[in-house]
């Protein structure tokens, strides 16, 4: 499964060191057309730490952005196990939504936020955002890799989460009356 035309939509993450959570927030957005975004410099007014002003997390940055966008609702969800998180985010792409896991990165030790646009029963796509195109961009996860990631991260919490946009009654008014040609 994969989100249709995700190819189209190519965002280069502006402070590799950190800025992932805007990135991916900035390719959401554009993803899902949201109107009246104003992307010029996105990612430099929504990178809290870049600011001095707080922590780069999914609460602090989707709460800044929220204040900015308001046609637009995200969700931070932990999950309890990494099939869990994996079948949810099956989900996710099955219904065209996009969504942002945290993996680690293996040049840095650090989590990496990234957008995840295609899964099947072994592998999930990533878009690592750190690259002029979206083929330079796409990394191959395995999803058995996911799973123990998550699992040995429970009791710190690190990359137990995903981020994802609230679709429903009542939230992203425009797109559920707008919707993508899915």
């Amino acid at each position: 499964m994969a989100l249709k035309d995700y190819a189209d939509i190519c965002v280069v993450q502006s402070d590799l060191e950190r800025g992932c959570i805007p990135a991916g927030i900035e390719w959401i957005l554009r993803y899902l057309k949201i109107p009246g975004v104003n992307f010029k410099g996105f990612q430099e007014r929504h990178n809290l730490e870049l600011q001095g002003t707080g922590r780069n997390n999914f609460y602090t940055v989707r709460t800044h952005v929220e204040h900015e966008v308001p046609d637009i609702r995200f969700i931070d969800r932990p999950f309890a196990s990494g099939q869990d998180k994996i079948e949810f985010v099956k989900g996710l792409i099955e219904k065209s939504t996009p969504c942002l896991i945290s993996i680690p990165n293996p040049l840095t030790g650090r989590y990496h936020i990234v957008p995840v646009v295609e899964i099947d029963d072994e592998n999930m796509i990533v878009l690592w955002m750190n690259e002029g195109t979206v083929e330079e961009q796409k990394k191959n996860v395995r999803l058995d890799t996911i799973k123990q990631i998550h699992d040995e991260n429970l009791q710190s919490q690190n990359g137990v989460d995903i981020l994802f946009p609230e679709i429903g009654e009542g939230s992203l008014s425009y797109l559920t009356q707008h919707p993508r040609d899915f």
